[in-house]
């Protein structure tokens, strides 16, 4: 009887940690020791055998930890077996009346390649992850040949500026948005979210210290705030301050 007993709790705890749901408005994850990361599914599917989302300290833009993909449990390195990795982040937005627009960024960083190896990022409803079409979480991960059907990355979000569906190829920290804000109308804003992180490796070389895609400061806000520009910080080392200086909307006459 105590056995089944505990095997009907650990379901229940399996079942909650997937439908843990972030409310928290303006929204920020740097992944670091101490955050609640319940709301993150970080390797959807059957357990990897290749690549996998981790949290830990080889790499990171700020603090001591960042999200990313490793093939050996450590290091943000990619294997040489064509596989797809899916990180799930599930969200709320705030319930309105109105239509309300909201911008989605984080730093990025690794190298990949614009053919094999790279980042997609998808937007949808919850509910969307196992209705049939091209969100659907159990085709994505089961892709033959570890890449996107056409469909499929259709309907990812474009990024950046260029307006590009996937990152890769930099060895340094750069920031992203989507190139366009998520929409929520009223009935939507009742409904829980999905921001999907699918890592894409068609790779069949050996890749051996070809680094991997790493994300961290990943952050929700309203599109109606505009973000600074040529944001440069200078540190103050005789009082220990920091001056900080930004452009809006272009730089100032």
């Amino acid at each position: 009887m105590k056995r089944l007993l505990f095997l009907h709790i650990f379901l229940l705890c399996t079942v909650f940690a997937w439908s843990q749901v972030a409310t928290t408005f303006p929204y920020e994850c740097s992944f670091e020791e101490g955050e609640d990361l319940s709301a993150w599914t970080l390797n959807y599917g059957p357990t990897p055998t290749v690549d996998q989302w981790m949290v830990g300290t080889a790499v990171h833009s700020e603090g001591r930890r960042s999200l990313y993909i490793s093939s050996d449990g450590q290091n943000p390195i990619y294997g040489k077996t064509p596989n797809i990795a899916v990180t799930v982040f599930k969200y709320k937005f705030p319930t309105d009346t109105k239509t309300q627009k909201y911008d989605v960024s984080f730093d990025w960083k690794g190298m990949g390649d614009s053919i094999t190896s790279k980042l997609y990022v998808m937007v949808c409803r919850e509910q969307d992850l196992t209705a049939a079409g091209n969100y659907n979480l159990d085709a994505i991960v089961n892709q033959v040949g570890g890449r996107l059907s056409n469909a499929q990355a259709g309907v990812c979000q474009a990024l950046g500026e260029s307006g590009e569906k996937f990152v890769c190829g930099s060895e340094t920290w750069q920031n992203v948005s989507l190139t366009n804000p998520v929409s929520v109308n009223a009935a939507n804003s009742q409904r829980n979210f999905a921001i999907v992180f699918i890592w894409v490796n068609s790779n069949q070389q050996d890749s051996l210290g070809r680094t991997s895609i790493a994300i961290d400061n990943f952050q929700i806000n309203s599109a109606a705030i505009k973000k600074p520009e040529n944001l440069i910080i200078y540190p103050h080392c005789e009082d220990s301050t920091l001056i900080v200086t930004w452009d809006i909307n272009g730089p100032f006459n």
